[in-house]
This record gives C-alpha cells, structure tokens and sequence, in this order.
C-alpha cells in the first residue's frame, strides 16, 4: 500500500511540475520523496532543475545537498549548503550540515564556525 502511494504522489508532483515547472513546493515534495524511496539521483535531477527556474531558494540548495550526501558526494554537498547559507544565513539546519561534513572532510576551522553559528542558533 505504501508503494502505491508513494507513486501516486510522485505521479501527482510530477503532473503538478508538467502543468507550473517553476511550481518550487512541488519539485522540493517531489525530490524528497524520491530520496526517501532510495533514489537520490533522481532527486538531484529534479533539484538541479528546479534550481535552474529557481536559484534564490535556499531550501532547494540544502535538499540539493541532502541527495548529493547520501550519493557520498560531500564536497558537492557542502557547495550546495554554502549556497544555501549564503541565500539563508539563519538556516540552522544548513549551518550544522555543513558543520558535520568539514569535519568530516578535516576542515577543523571551518567545522567550527559554522558549529558556532548553529549553536547562535539554537539559542534564539
């Protein structure tokens, strides 16, 4: 049953993106859907995409990011939260990310400031 719905929303996104391409809610809806099937690269293609109509949105960089880390592609995925941060400096969410992959990655400066900014954050 749940396969069945999941299609039918992805069939429904994907008629909404037919008829309103710059229709940003239903690319994001769609391409998280699609990373929670387990198809992140069709997400990034519905993200890229977007993004192309759409640049200014933060969220659709930091979804973006998400589908490239779970492919294992960290650096691009750090690119896209930076984009993200730098169209939305208060997205915490983006700054503990980022935070996670630099350390990830041995960037131990970087890893810390943007630590800093989530914890800023998180205290408002």
């Amino acid at each position: 049953e749940g396969e069945g719905r999941a299609a039918e929303a992805e069939t429904a996104y994907r008629r909404t993106l037919t008829l309103a391409p710059a229709h940003a809610d239903a690319s994001l809806n769609l391409g998280a859907l699609l990373c929670d099937l387990g198809r992140s690269a069709d997400a990034i293609d519905v993200y890229v995409e977007a993004l192309r109509r759409s640049p200014e949105l933060g969220s659709l960089h930091f979804n973006l990011a998400v589908a490239l880390e779970d492919l294992g592609e960290r650096e691009a995925a750090l690119e896209s939260y930076e984009r993200c941060l730098a169209l939305e400096p208060g997205s915490a969410d983006a700054h503990f990310n980022a935070a996670r992959l630099h350390d990830q990655l041995g960037h131990m400066q970087q890893a810390v400031r943007h630590f800093n900014a989530y914890r800023r954050l998180q205290r408002r």
